[in-house]
């Protein structure tokens, strides 16, 4: 999902929802041109910021029963979406820390022809102005854009949430950033907690792991067409980042393409993107448990149910592929011990 393109802006329903006023449209704003790219400028800014992690509604979420009714089209777009409006106004009116704003719920289609639901808590007010109209089907927000303004390269989506289809491994992207906060945590306050109800997917080990599994799976496809210098180098570099804090995937690609003693091409370095593109969390704590079994031992696998395990790879010499005429590729591994026995 992460790597999704936003195709089209379906439908976008818009509530303001304020201390002293509160106006739930009765109907769909009209899609104009500046206005689907507006919105969909800061659905393509969420799907790649870091802190974006995957989440699920607990099983008490109510913005769940109204979320999902809006994708299997059991309700409106204009029906569930104001049904959420209220559950969010109810939480403000009892923390007023809470800024007066917006809260924006689309409808859109990606690149692979999914229908997915977008909720976002904003301030409209810097790029259009708001027209509050009344006629026989009730209020309405209709928006009068000022300029046409995209989401600039250093502009942050703070509050939204991607929702699945019910029956994904996860319900959504989450993103959550607490605006005065000193440091960016993906970890909700009210937007995810209070309002949405959700959990984040996968803990810190679970992607550690899936992290680990990958780049060492990108290092294995790869090892055919590294020199050795290239091969410890990157298995360095994978054996550093498992002793940092935390990692930023986007952040460690760019590692990549910048070692200037690992110098893979594009084409190798496209190897790991496209895999870690696949995560959903891109920005994690290591855990530090399984960094440290991991650094500990090094294992490989081969032919023959052979199984070699390292706890200093000083010993593993050299790996060399050997293509001879006639004879299938191989692998040439030496090793240099002062011990040799069979247990």
């Amino acid at each position: 999902m992460r790597s999704d393109t936003i195709q089209s802006i379906d439908q976008i329903a818009i509530h303001y929802l304020g201390s002293e006023q509160v106006i739930l449209s009765n109907r769909c704003l009209a899609l104009q041109a500046g206005v689907s790219r507006f919105f969909q400028g800061h659905l393509e800014r969420v799907l790649q910021d870091s802190i974006v992690r995957a989440a699920c509604f607990q099983a008490q979420s109510k913005a769940s029963l109204h979320c999902q009714g809006i994708l299997s089209q059991q309700t409106s777009l204009i029906d569930g979406s104001k049904e959420l409006a209220g559950l969010l106004s109810q939480i403000m009116r009892t923390d007023h820390r809470i800024s007066d704003g917006d809260l924006v719920v689309l409808l859109y289609t990606t690149n692979k022809n999914t229908r997915r639901l977008g909720l976002m808590k904003m301030d409209l007010g810097e790029a259009f102005r708001q027209q509050n109209l009344r006629d026989e089907e009730g209020e309405a927000i209709e928006l009068v854009l000022e300029s046409d303004i995209l989401p600039t390269k250093g502009e942050r989506v703070q509050k939204s949430a991607l929702i699945r289809p019910a029956g994904e491994p996860y319900d959504m992207l989450l993103l959550d950033r607490q605006s005065r906060a000193k440091t960016d945590s993906p970890v909700a306050q009210f937007f995810s907690e209070k309002f949405l109800e959700t959990a984040v997917w996968q803990d810190d080990l679970a992607c550690t792991k899936e992290f680990y599994t990958k780049v060492t799976r990108g290092q294995n496809n790869l090892r055919s067409e590294l020199t050795e210098r290239q091969d410890q180098r990157l298995r360095q570099h994978i054996r550093e980042t498992l002793g940092r804090a935390r990692v930023n995937t986007d952040e460690w690609l760019s590692e990549l393409e910048d070692l200037p003693d690992l110098e893979l091409s594009d084409r190798q370095i496209q190897v790991f993107r496209t895999d870690l593109e696949n995560m959903p969390d891109r920005m994690f704590t290591i855990d530090r448990k399984f960094a440290e079994d991991a650094l500990k031992k090094s294992k490989y696998t081969g032919s023959g149910g052979l199984k070699v395990e390292f706890i200093d790879e000083s010993t593993l010499h050299s790996v060399t592929p050997v293509n001879s005429p006639g004879v299938p590729p191989y692998w040439e591994i030496v090793l240099r011990t002062k011990i040799w026995k069979k247990v």
